[in-house]
């Protein structure tokens, strides 16, 4: 019994024995794992595994900086390499460096780094202890700009742009639509993604140049949406050819209107359409109205421009939101029928009343200005303008004291000219019945003053109190308006006013 104790006793110690050995041999295995694993987890983002290169370029146990220092080695290499670039069979030979590609080593050692990482911290360990080799690309920087500046100057004459459809005005006034066509172009982006999934890149690499279809911007569908089929109106001025600042803007501000859209419910500005009008816009010195006189500024003539599109305008049966009478009569439209413009000061605005855009073309030919207006004409509707004078303003006569005038003689110093106040109306038939009949803006002429000078006071004729006071050269005209408009926004003085016994002008277009 005694001997049978024994036995056990010693089968316990030796269980005891070799459990604490396999306690004792875990403990080591967990320090020595702790030692060897802890330092490469921690060292995830500061070192690069053993066996990760980038084209040759080898980062096997480089810190970031010393990493990214080695990497210029390969930046360098990389720019002077030579690609072949392919477009339809024609190649150029080009280094990286032209194209505006370099390495970007910080990103670079961003990804050695997170390569690493990736791996976990036991294949890490494993790497530390047995290294395989590992060739990542490198992460390249583009340089768009430089890009495209080479690519367009090698390839440009193989692209072509896309055409937006258009409208097509021929000599008979017959509207047709110019189709639209796509384009193609150098696709940058492709280029760009070719060469980064670009494993290696090397002095025998060829990559073909991708083209793309590019669209119009403007469809045939839409054009023909646009519902412009023929032409609505027209209206025509006369100007002196041989005033040429006056005509050459004239021909400027008609330029900016050529070509025009206005859509159905949109409101066309002159102002915003034709811009400023300064030296920079390509204006010259002209004769302009400022108040009721003629005098040297920026831009005479535009109102000319102005004045035929209003017209214009009111035979196409558009609604007219704004507009301004001169301050005095012009001779190149009917008493009633002007448009003064002055930028910032005076506009004439218009509003598209049709279901159909509205297409504006001008045109300056020898000594003739007109202006046209296309959309979708009805041809049983007729449109009728009148204008006509409700009242002659006779000019006051004024006399001006002038000590260098003889005693006893008069001396004009300024011819003076009738004012009006002028009506107009617009008369619309259809089948030639009439549909509607409305008047248009009124107008106010202010007449001009006939100013004599005379030797002293004392040769004043004695009239009614107010007329036969001097004046001095400033003096406030009828409306009490001392400073002058916007330079060159006016219209020159006529040659010659309109004459009183024409009381009634008659347009009608189809």
């Amino acid at each position: 019994m005694s001997g049978k104790r024994v036995k056990k006793s010693k089968t316990t110690i030796r269980l005891k024995v070799v459990w604490s050995m396999a306690v004792i041999l875990v403990l080591v295995i967990s320090t020595l794992a702790y030692y060897h694993l802890v330092p490469v987890v921690t060292a995830e983002a500061q070192e690069v595994v053993p066996g990760i290169s980038v084209q040759g370029v080898d980062l096997s146990n480089l810190e970031r900086r010393e990493g990214v220092k080695r990497l210029a080695e390969l930046e360098s290499r990389m720019r002077d390499t030579t690609v072949n670039l392919l477009l339809d069979g024609t190649g150029y030979g080009v280094t990286l460096g032209e194209l505006g590609v370099t390495v970007d080593r910080d990103k670079t050692m961003d990804r050695a780094l997170a390569m690493g990482n990736d791996l976990g911290a036991f294949k890490r360990w494993y790497a530390e202890v047995r290294p395989v080799d590992r060739s990542m690309a490198p992460v390249l920087s583009f340089d768009k700009a430089v890009m495209q500046h080479y690519l367009q100057s090698q390839f440009g004459p193989q692209e072509k742009g896309a055409q937006d459809a258009c409208l097509k005005i021929n000599n008979d006034d017959r509207v047709e639509v110019v189709p639209s066509l796509e384009g193609y172009a150098i696709d940058l982006e492709s280029l760009i993604e070719s060469l980064v999934n670009q494993s290696v890149i090397s002095n025998s690499t060829s990559i073909s140049v991708p083209m793309k279809i590019t669209q119009p911007e403007v469809t045939t569908e839409q054009v023909l949406e646009w519902g412009v089929t023929g032409l609505l109106a027209e209206f025509s001025t006369r100007f002196n050819p041989t005033q040429a600042n006056r005509n050459h803007n004239i021909a400027t501000a008609a330029g900016k209107m050529d070509g025009l859209i206005v859509g159905p419910g949109e409101v066309f500005s002159f102002n915003r359409a034709v811009g400023s009008r300064g030296i920079e816009q390509g204006y010259r010195m002209a004769n302009v109205i400022v108040g009721n006189k003629l005098e040297e500024g920026l831009g005479g003539g535009v109102c000319q421009v102005s004045t035929t599109l209003y017209n214009a305008v009111l035979l196409a049966d558009l609604v007219v939101e704004q507009r301004s009478n001169h301050s005095i009569p012009i001779s190149y439209a009917p008493v009633g029928r002007d448009a003064a413009v002055a930028y910032d000061f005076l506009d004439l605005k218009f509003k598209n009343n049709l279901d159909s855009h509205v297409l504006i073309k001008t045109l300056v030919r020898n000594s003739d200005l007109t202006v046209k207006i296309y959309g979708a004409p009805n041809p049983d509707k007729k449109v009728q303008l009148s204008s006509w004078i409700t009242k002659t303003v006779e000019p006051k006569t004024v006399y001006k004291i002038d000590p260098a005038v003889e005693p006893g003689n008069q001396k004009v110093v300024q011819q003076g000219a009738n004012g009006y106040i002028a009506a107009a109306e617009r008369l619309v038939l259809v089948n030639g019945l009439e549909v509607k009949r409305e008047l248009l803006f009124g107008s106010k002429y202010q007449s001009v003053e006939h100013i004599i000078a005379v030797h002293s006071q004392a040769e004043i004729p004695q009239t009614e109190p107010g007329e036969g006071n001097p004046v001095e050269e400033n003096q406030e005209d009828d409306d009490g308006d001392v400073g002058e408009p916007a330079a060159g926004e006016t219209d020159p003085l006529p040659d010659e006013l309109p004459s009183d016994s024409v009381q009634q002008v008659l347009i009608t277009t189809n």
